[in-house]
């Protein structure tokens, strides 16, 4: 269970990173024109990903603790282990947002994908 826990932690964190790249390049080529604006925002926002995605992917690991018996089978635990260090990244990315900068709304990609993924590979989970 250990090994499966860990490949969809870090599935999860490489195509959410490759989605949210993705993403990020169609968003800015179709906003900003110019090469010089491009590459700076580009730069910044790879950056972000980069920090974001490792701090998602830090802040998934309690999801290991799905190894021991008692909590897997607890319908309540389960999710909270599971899901819990992504959401409070998330929630707390949101609070940045909403206080700085309504412009910033696109840093909050990263955040929903990966918890979208990390969703998917939860409901393939083997049962308890």
């Amino acid at each position: 269970m250990l090994k499966i826990l860990l490949k969809n932690i870090c599935l999860t964190t490489v195509l959410s990173f490759i989605a949210t790249s993705i993403l990020f390049t169609v968003y800015y080529e179709s906003m900003h024109e110019g090469l010089e604006e491009k590459q700076s925002l580009f730069i910044l926002f790879a950056v972000a990903d980069v920090v974001q995605h490792l701090l998602l992917f830090i802040f998934s690991l309690p999801a290991l603790i799905l190894t021991k018996p008692a909590i897997r089978a607890s319908k309540i635990q389960r999710p909270l282990f599971y899901f819990g260090g992504a959401v409070l990244v998330t929630l707390i990315t949101l609070i940045s947002v909403i206080t700085n900068s309504m412009n910033d709304i696109p840093l909050l990609v990263p955040n929903v994908l990966f918890l979208a993924i990390h969703a998917v590979f939860y409901f393939r989970l083997p049962k308890p």
